[in-house]
């Protein structure tokens, strides 16, 4: 996002009013910060002529979640 909006020749508050969210917003987002709002991340992407496209994955699980959560679950009568 960062490259984009620099190549458009927008600041951070140019970006933010577009896409009318906060400054602060477009600033986490550039930075990477994980825990963002997505529909403020489409508008900000729309903003910028940006299309968004989301991978959804299951996340590796943790030994304690293994244990807890087997593989193959038990056959229920």
């Amino acid at each position: 996002m960062r490259a984009r909006r620099k190549q458009l020749g927008l600041t951070q508050r140019d970006a933010a009013e577009l896409a009318r969210v906060s400054v602060r917003f477009v600033h986490d987002c550039e930075s990477g910060k994980t825990s963002v709002q997505l529909d403020r991340v489409r508008a900000l992407s729309a903003a910028l002529g940006l299309t968004l496209t989301l991978t959804l994955r299951q996340p590796e699980k943790t030994q304690t979640q293994k244990a807890r959560f087997p593989q193959h679950p038990r056959q229920l009568p």
